[in-house]
């Protein structure tokens, strides 16, 4: 099964506000949902919760897990979920805010941890403070040192 993590969508994040990627992770989450595949929600902590969007829309839904991390990097967290609910992963697919800092540290981390499972990184399901061609180039540059084939890029 899939399973989608969605990383800092907090309205504390000026990127997590964009009307486009708040309705392009909403419809993400409803194929999820439709699909009974598990969703992850990563908040960083202090900073509030998830928009109400993506909230309202998992509202209800039994396979979706909430966790605050202390840090860019929220793999470890994902990790405890996945342990903790049994879940048998055979693919992720990753989006949120800021590319180029939380959703780049978690992913590396992610495709070292789970070498085998490919993580897929939705572009159009991503922000950054950044310009967003520009986030991708340094969510590109960052993960060079970590590069692994299990780690893509996807353009929806």
């Amino acid at each position: 099964m899939k399973c989608l993590v969605i990383i800092d969508m907090q309205w504390y994040f000026t990127a997590a506000r964009e009307s486009w990627l708040i309705l392009n992770i909403v419809n993400k989450v409803k194929e999820y949902i439709e699909r009974n595949e598990p969703i992850i929600i990563l908040e960083y902590e202090s900073d509030g919760d998830t928009v109400p969007e993506i909230l309202d829309v998992v509202r209800g839904y039994e396979n979706h897990f909430i966790s605050e991390k202390i840090s860019d990097d929220g793999a470890n967290e994902v990790s405890s979920i996945i342990r903790e609910q049994d879940l048998n992963i055979l693919e992720f697919e990753v989006c949120g805010v800021n590319l180029d800092a939380c959703v780049v540290s978690t992913v590396t981390t992610m495709a070292w941890d789970y070498p085998y499972i490919p993580v897929n990184v939705i572009l159009d399901c991503c922000n950054s403070c950044s310009e967003h061609d520009e986030s991708i180039k340094n969510f590109h540059n960052e993960s060079m040192g970590y590069e692994k084939k299990n780690l893509v890029l996807v353009a929806c």
